[in-house]
């Protein structure tokens, strides 16, 4: 019903503004509803992605953001200060979703990706969906049900909260599915957007 109204409302206004249906379709919809929309274009299997599975992925950011404000002792990995937060980027949300849903459907799980349609390991998957910075780093997990247990997990193990406190990185793409043995699968990409890359 809420896309109905949209492209309703989109009718309406045609004649106002045709030179820059782009400007018009960015007011109407929220920048979070847009990245969700924005992130669903790299490969068929993750158009019609779950509303429950974004909100998710954007409970899991939160979290994230926490962690990297407070600062963290990653062990092996050395003592992090607090970094800036992270922001939800469409591409690599793609390519996150992709890993988690092929892991799922695969029931294979690890970074690499041998004969996966965007390429064989993580950098391959965050280039192939057209993200225009530089790949950072990748966490993988399954079985915790819920952003809390996964972000816990993941801080306990050095390499991983290495990851989340990388302060190189200043985007993040999120990718959950349930599904599968693997019950709950989650991939994080991290990355480095420069300023004249943003849109």
């Amino acid at each position: 019903m809420r896309r109905l109204s949209v492209f309703i409302i989109l009718f309406g206004c045609a004649e106002e503004d045709r030179s820059n249906p782009d400007a018009l379709w960015t007011e109407l919809i929220s920048t979070e509803e847009q990245n969700r929309l924005e992130a669903e274009l790299c490969h068929d299997a993750i158009q019609g992605w779950s509303e429950t599975w974004s909100i998710i992925e954007e409970r899991l950011l939160e979290e994230v953001n926490v962690r990297r404000a407070e600062g963290a002792d990653c062990r092996t990995e050395g003592v992090f200060a607090p970094a800036e937060p992270l922001e939800m980027e469409a591409s690599i949300r793609c390519s996150a979703r992709y890993h988690s849903y092929w892991m799922s459907e695969n029931e294979y799980f690890n970074h690499d990706s041998p004969g996966g349609d965007l390429g064989d390991d993580p950098w391959q998957r965050m280039e192939r969906t057209g993200f225009r910075g530089d790949p950072v780093g990748e966490n993988v997990a399954f079985g915790y049900e819920n952003p809390g247990q996964a972000i816990a997990g993941w801080m306990s193990s050095d390499g991983h909260c290495a990851n989340i406190m990388n302060p190189s990185a200043n985007v993040i793409g999120i990718g959950y599915v349930q599904g599968s043995s693997y019950g709950h699968v989650w991939t994080q990409n991290f990355g480095y957007l420069a300023p004249h890359d943003w849109e």
